[in-house]
């Protein structure tokens, strides 16, 4: 895109325009009042007022107390005033209302909300009656996957348990029939020996023995077998389970203040979190349990002692 003009005017605003007529660059050194301002980049090096509003794909603001429609936003300090954005990067957040997809802040104040549809990422939370929200993109058809796989591991393991206990019975079997078959194998080799036909009994025992011994080879096999497809499902389970902590979770660096709420929103019903004192979470997302349904799994940082 060619520029069409630079200007810099008496109000500290300094501006390049392309020809297309859009303001591609405007950095204002002063305060932006009751204006609204479009330019794919703005720089605003003092405060915003109330009822600005900024539209730009880039944003970088010192002080902001008005509303930001961006891409990527880059804010020093925010009170009061609201984001809308794709990436929002926060030094301290107060009272503010926040949406983007990715939000990383740095101080959390009090009363805030903010929304995000991928990660929350905090730094320290310093305030309370703060909302943290969440909606992941879950798709479909992985929902439909996830509930198949997971359908299919707890059939394989029932099915596990069954064949383990019976293989379990078949030793039993065979153990207890391994001394008396010893020794009917020794009576018919000599039965034969002296040009005799051995008894049906001992050659029953020795065809059973040797029957339970086949048995137990195909449930072995059967174990393996099943204790294959299990690894595989659950190495795609975990994998797509992975894929779904990506698309949606909260992560804090340190200990949080009490009267905090958590909230993921999900197409069909919400899961809720109230952060307690000196909570030591250090990432929260969801997990399957079945059903279509998720619960919400925290994992905490080591305490050093």
């Amino acid at each position: 895109m060619a520029i069409l003009s630079e200007n810099k005017n008496k109000n500290n605003k300094s501006s390049i325009k392309l020809a297309s007529g859009v303001l591609k660059y405007l950095s204002i050194d002063e305060s932006v009042g009751k204006d609204d301002i479009k330019a794919l980049h703005v720089e605003v090096k003092k405060s915003t007022h109330k009822k600005s509003c900024i539209t730009a794909e880039q944003v970088c603001v010192n002080e902001h107390y008005g509303e930001i429609i961006g891409g990527d936003v880059e804010i020093n300090y925010l009170k009061g005033g609201k984001v809308t954005a794709n990436t929002a990067i926060i030094d301290t957040l107060q009272s503010g209302n926040v949406t983007a997809n990715y939000v990383h802040i740095n101080n959390l104040g009090s009363n805030n909300k903010i929304v995000s549809t991928n990660t929350i990422e905090i730094n320290k939370i310093e305030g309370r009656k703060n909302t943290l929200v969440v909606k992941p993109s879950i798709d479909k058809n992985v929902l439909n996957k996830l509930s198949s796989l997971y359908d299919r591991v707890a059939l394989f393991k029932r099915e596990l348990s069954k064949i383990s206990n019976q293989l379990d019975s078949k030793l039993k079997e065979i153990e207890g029939q391994k001394r008396d078959v010893q020794q009917h194998k020794v009576e018919i080799e000599k039965t034969r020996q002296n040009g005799d036909i051995p008894g049906i009994d001992l050659l029953m025992s020795v065809k059973g023995f040797n029957m339970n011994i086949k048995e137990y080879d195909t449930l072995i096999d059967a174990i393996k077998g099943l204790e294959k497809y299990i690894k595989e499902d659950e190495d795609e389970f975990s994998k797509l389970q992975d894929d779904i902590i990506l698309n949606g979770k909260i992560i804090i660096h340190s200990s949080c203040k009490e009267n905090n709420n958590i909230l993921f929103v999900l197409p069909e019903y919400d899961l809720q979190y109230n952060i307690i004192k000196n909570d030591n979470i250090n990432e929260v997302y969801l997990k399957y349990n079945g059903s279509d349904k998720f619960h919400i799994e925290i994992k905490r940082r080591e305490i050093k002692q």
